[in-house]
């Protein structure tokens, strides 16, 4: 398996990264799928979609050490199926990245290619205050690092029903900083994540949870 690293936590959480280079047929002679698999995949036109999903399977079942089936709740939250552990998916162009934490620990990953596109939209994710704080020598690396966190959180809440600018909350950070803070303030209640940062190949990786009650 193509796996280009896997790291474990000090909570017990794992994180699997692996680059999609296979070919479709490649990844379905390392994995049987079951009746509902197989309709999943078919629904896929394109070749790229089929490869995030059939690797997604067969990472995940690399990092718990079992046969492993995903399911999607009311919110597109994934979970597995029969299993207490949570899972977290992320991918861009060709890499994938799966977190797998137990039980009482809701993960969050994000993953997304170095590029400077999200120039183009920083205003719609991030506050007046939080643009002030992005540096000019790395602003590309630094916008990433907050989509990231975002779309991390966002994995985690579990909905769909926040508000990227006005509800989700990070607090200045430098670019090269490797350990971030973060909130959700709903007005009524603020949640505070912790979240770690990290470059594979050229990726930015942004990862973590709620933080402790």
């Amino acid at each position: 398996m193509p796996v280009i690293t896997t790291q474990i936590l000090a909570d017990g959480s794992k994180i699997g990264f692996w680059k999609m280079t296979e070919s479709v047929d490649d990844l379905l002679q390392n994995i049987q799928l079951n009746k509902i698999e197989n309709c999943e995949l078919s629904e896929f036109n394109l070749d790229k979609r089929k490869k995030e999903y059939l690797c997604t399977l067969l990472l995940s079942q690399h990092l718990i050490g079992d046969r492993i089936y995903i399911l999607r709740d009311e919110h597109g939250k994934p979970f597995l199926k029969n299993r207490k552990e949570n899972i977290s998916i992320s991918h861009s162009s060709e890499l994938l990245a799966v977190m797998i934490s137990p039980q009482n620990i809701v993960p969050g990953i994000d993953v997304e290619y170095i590029s400077e596109r999200v120039e183009k939209i920083k205003h719609k994710f991030l506050s007046t205050a939080e643009l002030e704080f992005i540096s000019e020598k790395n602003r590309s690396k630094h916008l990433l690092i907050c989509w990231c966190a975002k779309e991390a959180i966002l994995k985690i809440y579990g909905k769909k029903d926040l508000d990227f600018k006005e509800n989700i909350k990070i607090t200045p950070f430098h670019s090269d900083c490797k350990k971030i803070n973060a909130s959700i303030d709903l007005k009524k209640s603020i949640t505070h994540f912790n979240l770690d940062t990290c470059i594979i190949d050229n990726y930015i990786v942004v990862y973590g949870r709620q933080t402790e009650k």
